[in-house]
């Protein structure tokens, strides 16, 4: 007991190179009374920060725990991104960059239209139309006219910076192999992303879903791709609350102009991660009293105004809404990746995904929906559909990255990949991020999922009984367990 009496000052000490406070309500509910504060019984916390780039280590222990986290200006140049020059901080730079050029007439993008941060309309054009427009809008809130941008606020979100070889008008060219060094990409401004948050459907130094003597397949990596976006905001554009698709993790580093941010943290297990409308019932999160309506117990509320040159992590399964309140237009570069402390959720989202294929596929009724019976009428088969015609209902079902990835699974799934996903995702036994840490090898005999877990250290004997070991003796093997526990998550 004095021991940790003694240890109690030191844990409440915040640990170097890092803030976290705890403040007024930043939806500007009058001090004692924030309805969200007196629903869940605590007040809004601040994003934690950290003033130097966290290690390898830091970021899993976070993502690992659901916790958001930002970086101070500074760490574009600890990345070695050409960004850092300040190139992105410009919306002219990103309109005639030769990779938006080389897709001017493509209609691959979504412009949005917000009056006082509620959206009004959206027009699908070309991510150069989009852009040209928002500079040419800026260029004249610049010059001081008031006429030509008077009106709702536009805002061009989630357009992909890096898109797939084959999205970019160039399949079936014989120069396919050379296009990608051809034309330059605004991925190279960000060198492929941030370091320490590598994607597992790429190939990694930190390891990934293939062995590295085996390249991922090509539709992995064009999954990674669509991934990557990036966004161009006027003041008064809004992001609405959701969840990011297929149960990833996110990034986004704010080139120029300010965003406020707020995240809700909801308790293990009451996200769908398949479910592609859940934040369709997300209340507003810069409203307090719809906060407070919704029936969301035990939910953590943090906020974060990002400014230049900040990097934000959003960890799965974190709702969260956006709010661009920059004096002149906001550009911030993002991606949604895919890593080992994330990845039991994306593969729980593909289990469902395949459970309602077969469904669809074996019954014909998918459950009831009508769409589906007019197909199978359509493909004459009685009571049961044709792939084809299975996959054309689903998509309807799910968001696109999670069908991207269930198409991909189908067409060539990895061996190993496929029988761990079989043995650690059944019914009964959903796989979470913290059962993850905790999961004995059964199957020693099959090759691991991940390379991360290649190394797992067995259960130690003591662990079932300690009752039956002196006192000393049992928390001297308590501390050796901690202290490999830590060596695994530094792994």
């Amino acid at each position: 007991k004095l021991r940790l009496r003694w240890l109690k000052p030191c844990r409440a000490q915040p640990p170097v190179g890092r803030r976290r406070t705890m403040v007024a309500c930043p939806n500007g509910c009058p001090a004692g009374g924030c309805p969200a504060e007196a629903k869940f019984g605590r007040p809004w916390a601040a994003v934690e920060r950290f003033e130097k780039v966290p290690s390898r280590s830091q970021y899993l222990a976070h993502a690992l725990q659901r916790q958001p986290f930002a970086v101070a200006p500074g760490c574009a140049v600890h990345f070695g991104w050409p960004a850092a020059d300040g190139r992105l901080a410009r919306a002219e730079y990103w309109r005639d960059h030769p990779g938006t050029l080389a897709r001017q007439d493509e209609e691959d993008a979504a412009l949005a239209s917000h009056s006082d941060f509620l959206r009004t309309s959206m027009t699908c054009v070309s991510g150069r139309e989009a852009l040209r427009v928002l500079c040419q809008r800026e260029a004249s809130r610049s010059a001081g006219a008031a006429s030509p941008v008077d009106g709702d606020s536009l805002y061009l979100t989630a357009w992909e910076y890096d898109p797939p070889q084959k999205l970019e008008g160039q399949e079936g060219d014989s120069a396919t192999a050379s296009a990608p060094h051809a034309v330059p990409r605004l991925a190279h401004d960000v060198r492929g992303g941030v370091p320490l948050m590598p994607c597992l459907l790429n190939e990694s130094p930190c390891g990934g879903l293939f062995p590295p003597t085996t390249p991922p397949p090509e539709g992995m990596q064009s999954l990674s791709k669509l991934l990557r976006w990036i966004y161009v905001g006027e003041c008064g554009s809004v992001c609405p609350t959701h969840i990011d698709p297929l149960a990833t993790h996110a990034w986004m580093w704010l080139a120029a102009g300010e965003k406020q941010w707020r995240l809700m943290q909801l308790p293990e297990g009451s996200l769908d991660p398949a479910d592609a409308d859940a934040h369709t019932n997300f209340p507003d999160l810069f409203d307090c009293a719809a906060i407070a309506a919704s029936a969301l117990p035990g939910a953590v509320l943090t906020y974060c105004s990002l400014q230049s040159g900040e990097l934000l992590f959003v960890p799965s399964l974190v709702a969260h809404a956006v709010r661009n309140t920059g004096p002149g237009l906001t550009l911030a570069v993002s991606h949604n990746f895919l890593d080992v402390t994330c990845l039991p959720e994306a593969l729980q989202a593909l289990c469902t995904a395949l459970r309602l294929l077969r469904a669809v596929e074996g019954r014909g009724d998918g459950g009831g929906a009508e769409p589906l019976q007019a197909l199978a009428e359509k493909e004459k088969i009685e009571g049961r559909c044709s792939r084809e015609a299975a996959l054309e209902d689903v998509s309807e079902r799910l968001d696109a990255p999670l069908f991207a990835l269930l198409s991909i699974a189908l067409v060539a799934p990895p061996p190993a990949a496929a029988a761990a996903v079989v043995a650690a995702l059944s019914p009964d036994q959903p796989l979470s991020p913290w059962s993850a840490q905790r999961r004995p090898q059964q199957h020693p005999s099959e090759e691991p999922l991940l390379h991360e877990w290649q190394q797992q250290p067995q259960q130690p004997p003591w662990q079932d009984e300690p009752q039956s070991l002196p006192n000393e003796a049992w928390h001297h093997q308590q501390l050796q367990q901690q202290q490999l526990q830590q060596q695994q998550l530094q792994q």
